[in-house]
């Protein structure tokens, strides 16, 4: 019983190496045989990370599209509001009086044919 404890022992502490040495002798065969799937692997890796760093810039200039957006809205909004305000009749015959014209205080006449 000993000696085949001994043997097991032995068997276990030279195994490791000789797996190591056995991995190593057909590992490079096996690597040949599937080199082209890992280069198909490693280029889907490089395609994931190119569109995922497209997707972020993407991203990043829609944000900087709708903050421009918003701006411009209430740029139009601002705009809008003054242009309401000038275009009542008060304002433009002040805006006018300056050029000497006045508004009519009768009304108009038809021309009958």
């Amino acid at each position: 019983m000993e000696t085949t404890q001994q043997n097991i022992e032995k068997k276990n502490s030279t195994g490791f190496w000789q797996f190591i040495h056995d991995i190593g002798e057909h590992s490079f065969g096996s690597l040949l045989y599937r080199l082209p799937f890992i280069f198909f692997l490693i280029a889907i890796g490089g395609i994931h990370i190119y569109n995922a760093h497209m997707a972020e810039t993407f991203q990043r200039s829609i944000a900087l599209k709708q903050k421009e957006l918003k701006e411009l809205r209430w740029e139009y909004a601002c705009l809008s509001a003054k242009m309401m305000k000038m275009s009542r009749q008060s304002v433009v015959a002040g805006m006018v009086s300056e050029m000497g014209l006045e508004p009519l205080r009768v009304p108009p006449h038809l021309v009958e044919e």
